[in-house]
């Protein structure tokens, strides 16, 4: 469970349903992210996004946020997913850089 969920729910209108997705569920000993996380109710994925299954979401998105791996490849991939993802209207961010000395 991550501070960009947290923060977002924080500060969206309580009709937003916010989905995130992480390799680690909980930040070991951080209660007011849970709190938040719990009443905020935050639809929490715990897997990989290079190994998820984005297309029940294609088209439906307004807002995607990437703060994922730093490799290259696995940028490109959630960026792909992201436009997929994206509605007309809306908007796509992506705060990973690319890291190619990773590769």
């Amino acid at each position: 469970m991550t501070w960009p969920a947290a923060n977002l729910a924080l500060n969206a209108s309580p009709a937003c349903q916010i989905i995130t997705m992480d390799l680690y569920p909980v930040i070991p000993g951080n209660a007011d992210i849970q709190n938040i996380f719990e009443s905020a109710s935050i639809k929490f994925i715990n897997v990989d996004s290079t190994q998820f299954d984005f297309s029940p979401y294609y088209g439906a998105v307004d807002f995607v946020f990437i703060d994922g791996s730093h490799l290259a490849a696995d940028l490109e991939k959630d960026s792909q997913a992201a436009l997929k993802m994206i509605s007309p209207h809306g908007l796509s961010i992506s705060l990973p850089r690319l890291r190619l000395a990773h590769d």
